[in-house]
């Protein structure tokens, strides 16, 4: 996986379940190497919006933001914090939220709007991880 052009990595608000205990999920599972790196909120003190983490996560990358593709399903937290930050942006669609979901993304963009923050998404948008792969293309 080292030889791929790309780099791939993790972006995480964490918990109940650490950054750590999330990482040794994926070695157990034999995941580990698919990423180049893993950025959890527990472990540098900031949670998506905030653009740092963001930053953090291209600094760990070693990639220029406006150079990252950031793939997310929360509008608020992934697609909005992640093109704030400057990152380019796809919205995995979740075809049946659950009502925690709506609640959690309509409590979020609330607030975010009481702070005079930027308004919902409305950047591309896909449903499954393959059309990942053909954005990627064009």
């Amino acid at each position: 996986m080292r030889g791929r052009v790309r780099k791939i990595g993790i972006i995480s608000n964490t918990s109940r379940t650490s950054g750590d205990a999330r990482r040794r999920l994926l070695a157990h599972f034999g995941l580990t190497g698919y990423f180049d790196s893993m950025v959890f909120s527990d472990e540098i003190g900031w949670r998506k919006p905030d653009p740092r983490i963001f930053a953090a996560a291209a600094k760990a990358l070693q990639t220029p933001i406006g150079e990252i593709l950031h793939v997310g399903d929360n509008p608020v937290e992934d697609a909005g914090g992640a093109e704030n930050a400057g990152m380019e942006t796809l919205l995995l669609e979740n075809p049946t939220p659950s009502d925690e979901q709506k609640l959690a993304s309509s409590v979020a963009s609330s607030a975010m709007a009481a702070v005079g923050a930027s308004a919902p998404f409305l950047g591309n948008r896909i449903r499954t991880l393959g059309e990942v792969l053909t954005h990627l293309s064009r």
